[in-house]
């Protein structure tokens, strides 16, 4: 019954002064709807690190022949070299491992009709393999290769249309594409599934068509490039490479970041045993990449957050101001409620009902602005996509423990005003 009496003494208080009150949920409003933008890009930041961490692989390690501090090679020394029976060996001595990748480029000439006559592409070789990691695609048509067409090095190909960019494209994005720009055109306004292709001296044909998505709703943090033009590994290396046993590099993911150390010793071991104790590799660990990145983003979040927090505790400090001022022209009112009968507790409750409901007020209209900002900026912000449902409610739930927390003190000093001193204010 207390609460009801003070929740409409606290409405026909707000309804009086609409100026006063306009000003002081606006102040709470403009906070929350800078803590719903924050909360969502907290919470999205997060969503999508674990999403690219999931989708690039938690023990994730890249071997490349050489040396990891890259000096030169010395005169005389051999030529560092990683091999497709290399692969092999991985491969049968550890089955347990979740991807085990190799990987081969080659520049050769892509011709299409008239096009590339004159240019030259990067032709990357693969195996199905490939799809576990990284796969950010959508199979737009046909399909990607089998271990079938590895077998019999099958002449076939699967191209990979360019995403672009969704919205507004940045100044720098033209300048970004300048490299690919015939061919990503050329494949953007070609029918190619089916069609017959020139890869250096053979013909392929287009057994897929891969769409990426725009650059700029890739949720990875490392857009590590794969090339336009995509053909089995074994094709790769038996038509279009110098040596036929050579590949580039061999991606492995051991599962966690835990094993990274172990398996990455284990798989040095066998290469050297195969290469000599003097063979060199240089191994790129997943894990530092991963520890970087988050730290990054830890470092970002306390930033964000604290901007979205002391936006919304000056709101708070709005309400503060507006109740202190308010108290000296209600000290009368104060003084006929205590004479009526109304105790401290009352009084108490009466002003802490009012910051509610103005706290209240400002919290929806806050959310509303709040919705409407992240749902503009998350067309070229990946990490606002991400925001859930529960970071709506949650600019709410901060506007009204905000407005709380400033109105006891006001609050505290009506309900200790003398009852006798204030019927005879003036």
């Amino acid at each position: 019954m207390r609460i009801l009496i003070a929740l409409k003494a606290g409405i026909l208080e707000i309804l009086s002064h609409k100026t006063r009150s306009v000003l002081s949920f606006l102040s709470i409003a403009v906070g929350a709807a800078a803590f719903l933008y924050t909360a969502a890009l907290i919470y999205g930041w997060h969503v999508r690190m674990e999403k690219a961490f999931a989708i690039s692989g938690y023990g994730r390690i890249t071997i490349y022949p050489g040396s990891d501090d890259d000096q030169p090679q010395k005169e005389g020394e051999p030529r560092a070299r990683l091999t497709y029976g290399d692969y092999k060996a991985v491969k049968e001595n550890f089955p347990e491992l979740p991807v085990i990748s190799p990987t081969d480029y080659q520049w050769q000439y892509f011709i299409h009709g008239s096009f590339g006559r004159e240019r030259r592409t990067s032709i990357t070789g693969v195996t199905p393999d490939w799809a576990k990691r990284d796969w950010i695609y959508k199979l737009s048509g046909g399909r990607f290769f089998t271990w079938r067409d590895m077998d019999e090095k099958a002449k076939v190909c699967v191209v990979v249309i360019p995403g672009g960019w969704a919205g507004k494209k940045p100044s720098w994005w033209k300048y970004s594409r300048r490299w690919s720009k015939g061919i990503d055109d050329h494949l953007l306004h070609s029918e190619l599934l089916g069609e017959k292709v020139m890869i250096g001296s053979s013909v392929y044909t287009v057994v897929g068509v891969l769409a990426e998505p725009p650059r700029n709703r890739d949720p990875r943090f490392m857009q590590m490039g794969s090339g336009r033009i995509l053909v089995p590994l074994t094709a790769c290396l038996t038509y279009l490479s110098s040596d036929p046993s050579e590949i580039g590099y061999l991606q492995i993911d051991t599962g966690s970041e835990k094993t990274i150390g172990v398996y990455k010793k284990r798989i040095l071991d066998l290469l050297k045993s195969r290469h000599g104790a003097k063979a060199s590799f240089k191994v790129d660990s997943y894990d530092e990449v991963n520890k970087q990145i988050k730290q990054r983003i830890n470092k970002s979040v306390y930033t964000i957050f604290a901007i979205g927090l002391i936006a919304i505790l000056s709101g708070g400090i709005g309400i503060m101001n507006v109740m202190l001022a308010t108290i000296y022209s209600r000290i009368k009112e104060i003084g006929v409620r205590r004479a009526l009968g109304a105790s401290r507790s009352d009084i108490l409750l009466q002003f802490v009902v009012e910051a509610l409901i103005l706290g209240f007020l400002g919290g929806l209209v806050g959310t509303a602005i709040g919705a409407v900002a992240v749902d503009y900026l998350s067309r070229n912000d990946e990490a606002l996509r991400y925001a859930s449902w529960f970071v709506y409610p949650s600019a709410i739930i901060a506007a009204e423990v905000t407005a709380f927390l400033f109105s006891v003190v006001p609050a505290w000093q009506a309900s200790a005003l003398d009852p006798v001193e204030s019927l005879r204010y003036e």
